[in-house]
């Protein structure tokens, strides 16, 4: 029973440890060009998907795809066509270890973040933050306030909340609270997490374990 526990609470820890962590939706605000609510009208796929994986090895190219897009709603910043083609990629199978999404379908409606492409070999003028686009979830009514300069979508809420810039230069993608450190995001004030190689705190954290299970269940 002991090292069932274990085995458990090991899935829970490692599954938490390889999982892309929570966007900072007001980082991702305040980077995009143009934030709006729109629709998919239809979806040009440039290049496939690629995935391959074996017992040892995994590797992945994400497909790339050019959307016509149909804005219903700016929320940050405007332009004068309410209909943009714009660049994107996606995953046939996406999963947690990534931002990238499936392909979008015909009839789709997110928040979307764009950029501006700078490309200059791109004949597309926009490109879509994948990571940072959204839909709403079906659980939530879609609405937009009278006066909706500078907001983000809370999904949780299923409400608009007012963006605060914060002015720092240092604000990662992590959220509240926490630091991007080495690619690694860690609660403020933490010690830097050991590199790959020094080994000695991770495998600490099974005799951690070992020893909580020992204590509940008793030896």
């Amino acid at each position: 029973m002991k090292y069932l526990v274990v085995f458990f609470v090991l899935v829970g820890f490692v599954g938490t440890v390889f999982a892309v962590p929570e966007l900072d939706h007001e980082r991702s605000y305040e980077r995009a060009d143009y934030v709006f609510y729109g629709e998919v009208l239809s979806a040009k796929v440039l290049s496939e998907s690629i995935q391959t994986h074996d017992k040892n090895h995994y590797s992945e190219t994400p497909g790339k795809v050019v959307y016509s897009l149909k804005v219903h709603d700016f929320i940050k910043n405007s332009f004068e066509n309410k209909v943009i083609s714009a660049h994107g990629e996606y995953l046939e199978k996406p999963h947690g270890m990534s931002y990238t999404p499936n392909l979008y379908k015909i009839g789709d409606k997110l928040v979307f973040y764009v950029h501006i492409s700078d490309d200059l070999e791109s004949s597309y003028s926009y490109l879509i933050d994948y990571a940072a686009s959204h839909y709403i979830p079906t659980e939530c009514k879609y609405y937009l306030p009278a006066n909706h300069a500078d907001l983000i979508y809370d999904v949780h809420s299923c409400s608009w909340k007012r963006f605060i810039p914060e002015n720092n230069d240092d604000a990662s993608m992590c959220g509240t609270g926490t630091e991007l450190v080495d690619g690694v995001c860690q609660i403020i004030g933490m010690e830097k997490t050991d590199v790959v190689g020094d080994d000695a705190s991770f495998f600490g954290i099974f005799v951690y374990i070992d020893n909580l299970i020992s204590w509940i269940f008793g030896k």
